[in-house]
C-alpha cells in the first residue's frame, strides 16, 4: 500500500538506474512492469530490483511495456518508504 500516494514514488528511466545501482542505491519497484508479449510480469510492487532486471529490460524487443513509463521511466518507492529508511513514531 506505500505506492498508492505518489509523494512516496519516484521514476527513473532505466540508463540511470543502472547508474543508481552502481553507486549502491537501492531501488523497489513501485508498480508491476510486464513486457507484452508475452505478459508475464517481470517487476511486482515491492520487489527489489537488480541489474539483471534492468539489462533485461533495456535488451527486450516488445511492443510495450505495461507500468513502464516511456516519458517518465520505472515507478519507484523512495526516501522514507523504503524499509529501513522509515521513521518510526513512537507511541
Amino acid at each position: 500500500f506505500l505506492a498508492y500516494k505518489e509523494e512516496r514514488c519516484r521514476y527513473v528511466k532505466l540508463e540511470p538506474a543502472l547508474a543508481e545501482l552502481r553507486n549502491g542505491q537501492p531501488l523497489v519497484s513501485a508498480s508491476f512492469v510486464i513486457p507484452y508479449p508475452p505478459g508475464f510480469p517481470v517487476l511486482v510492487p515491492g520487489q527489489v530490483i537488480n541489474k539483471e532486471i534492468i539489462d533485461f529490460l533495456i535488451a527486450i524487443d516488445v511492443k510495450e511495456i505495461h507500468g513502464y513509463h516511456a516519458t517518465q521511466g520505472l515507478r519507484l518507492l523512495c526516501g522514507d518508504a523504503l524499509p529501513g529508511r522509515r521513521r518510526r513514531s513512537r507511541s
